[in-house]
């Protein structure tokens, strides 16, 4: 609504399709709480930016300090030539990811164009999708290594009762009848 400076009586305005509108005036002390709460508001909004901004870094730092930490451990799992490094890898990278996604997910709070809601939608879609594809390696590793042991201990225990069986000593004559069914 633009002010024709034509007129000289207080609050009528000539909008721009040459309507005259008449304009209730406030009062100082409305306008005083008005541009009270507007100074309030702004500052709620500046700090909740600031803060969830902080956060933000937070979660993507704590993610890559997991992620550097992670792999670390794996190159060292690697070097001494320990099991289940893939798993290890998995895990850990899986837990810094989520991390990440939680910081995109706070990065949807403190957008304000489209073009930007469509770039964090974008990388929090890719990334729960690679979340999601750790998670799978996770379990299928899991189950390889629960059936790996398995088959290890029922091996073991059937060469146990093989080796059992040769050095058993002969049944004696008196015990002979209660062996035999």
């Amino acid at each position: 609504m633009k002010r024709d400076t034509t007129f000289r009586k207080p609050g009528i305005y000539v909008t721009e399709k040459c309507e005259t509108v008449k304009i209730r005036r406030r009062s100082r002390f409305t306008e005083g709480i008005i541009s009270a709460m507007d100074v309030i508001i702004a500052l709620l909004d500046n700090v909740l930016e600031n803060f969830i901004n902080f956060a933000i870094l937070l979660f993507e730092y704590v993610g890559v300090i997991i992620i550097t930490i992670t792999g670390v451990q794996g190159f060292y799992r690697y070097v001494t030539r320990k099991k289940d490094i893939g798993l290890h890898l998995a895990e850990g990278l899986s837990l810094g990811l989520q991390f990440k996604l939680g910081s995109e997910i706070l990065r949807t709070v403190v957008v304000r164009t489209m073009d930007e809601i469509l770039i964090v939608a974008g990388i929090i879609v890719l990334r729960a999708v690679l979340t999601l594809l750790l998670h799978w390696e996770i379990k299928n590793g899991e189950q390889e290594a629960l059936a790996q042991a398995a088959q290890s201990s029922q091996a073991a225990s059937d060469g146990a009762d093989a080796a059992g069986d040769r050095c058993k000593p002969p049944a004696s004559k008196k015990y002979n009848s209660k062996l035999s069914i």
